[in-house]
């Protein structure tokens, strides 16, 4: 789908010419602005992402647009516009109603290791399909995985992203979330630094905190990690105030995720085969339930 429109969002227009209106302001990205779009139509919303036309953006411009090809649940879809008369590039998507899992985690509605599991199958199953199209995100975050109309998580902002037959990589990634390959610039396995980035989401929605502490180009408690790994696990319970806060499956799973050498890092297939992972989610009607429950709990405190 192409949809043609003719503005430069910086003048904040109430309408764009053609069948779609500027809603409101949602937010801004390092590289591009977001805005709500309503359709005419049939008031379906949409998520639009101005790139301004300069060097540094039209970078990130072409590698958001390495996610146009992607057709999955857990990933939100994308069409370029065409806009020839306008100093920006723009991408218009679904728009994911209900924030951002960063949002989501402080609200704490991951309360339940159910949840956290069933909505880390749908980032799997998603990651999965990125990669199956020879693509590595490369910038996975909480504040990158969505929640729209149906309770279903969606992977957005694809403007880091490469190919995952690229030699190097050159997308730099968000501070907490980096692999330590990505962070002393030597990575060479693109889809195994997705997979570290994914550790650390999933150890984020289930302890409320990140694992390890990026500064000064440093992992603080890597160290640990690595080689005091009991220890470790133990020091992270106590600071959650219960000891059998980790279930050895999840330990299990996490070491493998986030262990240094990115070739012996687990892939998706091993993730799909662990302990953890197999142990028991919510349908989907259940799992829409309890968030919206949990939802309506959070609107009332």
């Amino acid at each position: 789908m192409k949809i043609s429109i003719d503005f430069p969002p910086t003048t904040n227009p109430s309408e764009i010419k053609g069948n779609l209106v500027i809603h409101r302001k949602i937010g801004r990205g390092k590289f591009g602005v977001y805005y709500t779009t309503l359709e005419h139509c049939n008031h379906t919303e949409f998520a639009l992402k101005a790139f301004p036309k300069d060097q540094l953006s039209a970078v990130q411009y072409k590698k958001e647009l390495l996610a146009a090809q992607l057709r999955h649940q857990n990933v939100i879809q994308y069409s370029p516009l065409v806009c020839d008369k306008s100093n920006f590039n723009y991408i218009l998507s679904e728009y994911a109603p209900y924030g951002d899992f960063f949002d989501l985690v402080q609200k704490d509605f991951f309360r339940d290791e159910m949840i956290i599991r069933t909505y880390f199958h749908q980032l799997i199953q998603g990651i999965e399909h990125v990669h199956s199209q020879g693509v590595a995100h490369l910038d996975l975050k909480l504040e990158n995985l969505m929640l729209d109309r149906n309770y279903f998580l969606k992977i957005i902002d694809f403007d880091q992203a490469q190919k995952v037959s690229d030699k190097m990589i050159t997308s730099g990634g968000t501070i907490g979330y980096r692999a330590p390959e990505v962070i002393n610039g030597k990575c060479k396995d693109l889809e195994a630094a997705d997979i570290y980035s994914l550790g650390v989401i999933l150890y984020a929605l289930k302890a409320k905190e990140y694992p390890f502490v990026e500064t000064d180009s440093k992992l603080l408690f890597y160290s640990a990690f690595k080689y005091d790994n009991k220890n470790f696990w133990k020091m992270k319970a106590e600071r959650v105030g219960s000891k059998d806060f980790f279930s050895q499956s999840f330990i299990n799973l996490l070491n493998g995720m986030l262990t240094h050498d990115p070739k012996k890092r687990l892939k998706l297939k091993d993730i799909k085969a662990s302990r953890w992972y197999n142990e028991p989610i919510l349908e989907q009607n259940v799992l829409q339930e309890k968030m919206i429950y949990l939802k309506k709990l959070s609107l009332v405190q």
